[in-house]
C-alpha cells in the first residue's frame, strides 16, 4: 500500500514571487504575434498566416 500526498502542480508561485497569470491558454486573451513561439493549428489559418509561412511549410500544410 503507498499513500501519495500533492505538495503542489507545479504552477504555485515560489515564496515572494507574484502570483503567476491564472487566466490559462483558453481565457480569450489576445494571442501575441511579437511572441517567440507562434502556434498554428487553432482555428482555420487566414491568408494573413498562410502568408507568413515558408514555401516548405506550405506545402506540407493539411488543414
Amino acid at each position: 500500500m503507498f499513500t501519495v500526498r500533492v505538495l503542489g502542480f507545479g504552477n504555485e508561485p515560489l515564496g515572494g514571487a507574484a502570483a503567476p497569470d491564472s487566466r490559462g491558454a483558453d481565457a480569450g486573451g489576445a494571442y501575441d504575434a511579437r511572441s517567440p513561439v507562434q502556434v498554428l493549428g487553432r482555428g482555420p489559418l487566414g491568408e494573413a498566416q498562410k502568408a507568413m509561412l515558408t514555401a516548405a511549410e506550405r506545402r506540407n500544410w493539411r488543414p
